[in-house]
């Protein structure tokens, strides 16, 4: 265990969570959005599940950010071909 302890001393003990999104256009399969979203503890005693919470709000914002932006360019684009 000195070994273990050794290690949380330097700081080498850690969690690292990374979630991987590609958001595609069912229907095209046009790629519209990508995103690699890391969450890192760093702490002797890590929080995985606040990690995970984390990491769910990150990919709700960025999905919410990327289909409304999506969605008002294909609206856009129908408007001009009308």
């Amino acid at each position: 265990m000195e070994n273990g302890s050794a290690l949380s001393g330097r700081g080498n003990n850690h969690a690292i969570l990374t979630v991987r999104i590609r958001l595609k256009d069912k229907q095209s399969a046009k790629v519209f959005g990508e995103i690699n979203i890391t969450v890192e503890n760093t702490r002797i005693t890590s929080n995985v599940e606040r990690m995970v919470e984390k990491t769910a709000h990150e990919v709700v914002s960025f999905v919410e950010r990327s289909t409304i932006h999506y969605n008002k360019a294909k609206e856009v684009a129908a408007g001009a071909q009308q």
